[in-house]
């Protein structure tokens, strides 16, 4: 979706925190940090639902919010 793999730091989009993704037993999970769901459906509009009619992916995209209450990056 952004030209390389994984993406750099520079091709991050607007509002994007923190994004991790990978396989599990019930199919492919990501799981991103936002700075608010308004940067979130703003990309979502503009990226990801082309992105996803490209490699075949079929219905509306149904994403889970939760607030954060308490976030620690270790060094």
């Amino acid at each position: 979706m952004f030209g390389n793999f994984p993406m750099t730091k520079e091709q991050s989009p607007d509002g994007l925190i923190i994004h991790t993704a990978g396989e599990s037993p019930q199919g492919f999970h990501v799981y991103d940090v936002w700075e608010s769901k308004e940067h979130f459906q703003r990309f979502a509009e503009s990226k990801l639902a082309t992105a996803g009619k490209e490699i075949g992916l079929e219905g509306p995209l149904e994403p889970m919010f939760f607030d954060i209450e308490v976030m620690v990056q270790a060094r």
